[in-house]
């Protein structure tokens, strides 16, 4: 076990958010890049620009070290924080898939709207269930697309 590991669990703080074989500022700049080609798709693009992009990341097969749904949520809210452009939910949907399916997580990108008032939003899902959302929005939207 780490030194850092070991420190934190004397202490009863929370472990450092680390992978033995990737830190968390590869997958920081991982997020970054994913903001940056959704902002493009989103500025110059389509949204089937935006879906192709997110089908083309496969689930990555982990078997060591890895990390869970919650842990991989805090780097990207970390990441977010780097970013120096507003983000909205198409972005943070993409990147965030992206992350997931990276650690070998199978998330889905999903789009839904409501239509009086007209509300549309973006929003990641991991066998069914919203992540990093609030429930009570998500439920007032039907779902559109799930990729």
């Amino acid at each position: 076990m780490s030194e850092s590991i070991e420190t934190a669990k004397i202490h009863n703080i929370d472990p450092p958010l680390v992978s033995r074989n990737r830190p968390v500022i590869v997958d920081s700049v991982f997020v970054i890049a994913c903001l940056l080609v959704a902002d493009l798709y989103v500025a110059f693009g389509t949204f089937s620009g935006i879906r192709k992009f997110v089908q083309r990341i496969p689930v990555r097969k982990v078997t060591q070290h890895k990390l869970t749904v919650d842990q991989l949520v805090d780097i990207f809210n970390r990441s977010l924080m780097l970013y120096l452009r507003n983000v909205r939910c198409i972005q943070r949907a993409t990147a965030l898939t992206c992350l997931l399916r990276m650690h070998g997580i199978s998330a889905q990108f999903t789009v839904g709207c409501r239509s009086l008032p007209f509300y549309s939003h973006a929003w990641v899902t991991v066998n069914g269930i919203a992540v990093n959302e609030s429930t009570d929005l998500i439920s007032t939207l039907r779902v559109l697309d799930v990729f």
